[in-house]
């Protein structure tokens, strides 16, 4: 007989890992949304091995790029349309995703001004940011450059129109006997547009005015180092700018006293301008008018307002 051993034989077996799953919790379904409002967006993961795992989802746009990580997620989107993922990788490696269709348009929101009015002719800012505009229009200022949009605000000189968009550019159209519709060549960042007459303002986002147009006054002359602005108004030939503390910068024509800021005046918080006179309305509510004297300034202020 012959002797026999009893053989060993080890097998190793290899483990499996098992992917991760990742469920999108809100917006569950196509949606649409505006690019002023912060979309919300939800999802839980996680993995056998690694457990929960929704700290660590990753957010992403098709159009925006990388948006963030984490299990909730509040961002504004650029307009258009969207595929928004959320995807999460376990230790070794293995990647899951799931998507959502998001549809952004362009809305007009917040406190602003949505009714604009020249010599004879009006205009009319809609929600979806283009322009309706009727009336007088011997100099064109009625007709609406085809496929504007994105507007935000709308403001009436004499005869011309300008439309400030979103993106911080200005459009011009109607009367430019004066250029008051050439907006200069780069002009951007621009937060607010007065316009009067014959003349046109615009307050950058750096606090900085710029004014092109009949200068005959030197109404378009903004003062040197003129800085810190929140506000611009604009009369007949002359130009006003409230500063962040408070203060009133007036330059241009200056025949009745139309740019003689009284010498005490503080703590304003709006400005006006009409042809020939000048306002402030304070924190404290009142209103304070100098200028041209109609029937409308100085003493003539009601006394409630005083």
């Amino acid at each position: 007989a012959l002797d026999s051993e009893a053989a060993t034989v080890s097998i190793a077996v290899a483990s499996v890992n098992d992917a991760p799953t990742v469920t999108l919790t809100s917006p569950v379904v196509t949606g649409e949304y505006d690019m002023a409002t912060a979309t919300e967006f939800s999802a839980t993961a996680s993995d056998v091995e690694d457990g929960d795992m929704s700290s660590s989802i990753v957010w992403t746009s098709d159009l925006d790029g990388d948006l963030g990580t984490g299990s909730s997620l509040s961002r504004t989107l650029s307009k258009g349309a969207h595929t928004v993922t959320a995807s999460v990788a376990d230790a070794d490696g293995a990647t899951v995703s799931q998507s959502v269709a998001v549809e952004v348009a362009f809305r007009v929101t917040g406190s602003r001004p949505d009714l604009a009015a020249g010599y004879g002719h009006a205009l009319y800012l809609r929600d979806d940011g283009t322009v309706v505009a009727w009336g007088y229009n011997v100099q064109g200022q009625t007709n609406v450059p085809t496929g504007l949009s994105e507007v935000i605000s709308v403001v009436a000189g004499e005869f011309h129109t300008l439309a400030l968009k979103a993106d911080g550019t200005v459009v011009g159209w109607g009367d430019n006997s004066h250029g008051q519709i050439n907006v200069p060549a780069g002009l951007s960042d621009v937060v607010a547009v007065a316009a009067d007459q014959f003349h046109t303002l615009a307050l950058k986002a750096d606090g900085t005015v710029v004014g092109w147009g009949d200068n005959w006054y030197g109404q378009t002359n903004v003062p040197a180092g003129l800085s810190d602005v929140v506000a611009v108004a604009a009369g007949e030939a002359h130009s006003l700018a409230l500063k962040a503390d408070g203060t009133v910068v007036a330059w241009g024509y200056t025949s009745d006293g139309q740019i003689d800021v009284p010498s005490d005046l503080s703590g304003v918080v709006t400005v006006a301008a009409g042809n020939r006179s000048s306002f402030a309305r304070k924190a404290d509510g009142s209103v304070v008018g100098w200028g041209l004297d109609l029937g409308h300034l100085g003493g003539n202020i009601p006394e409630e307002l005083r």
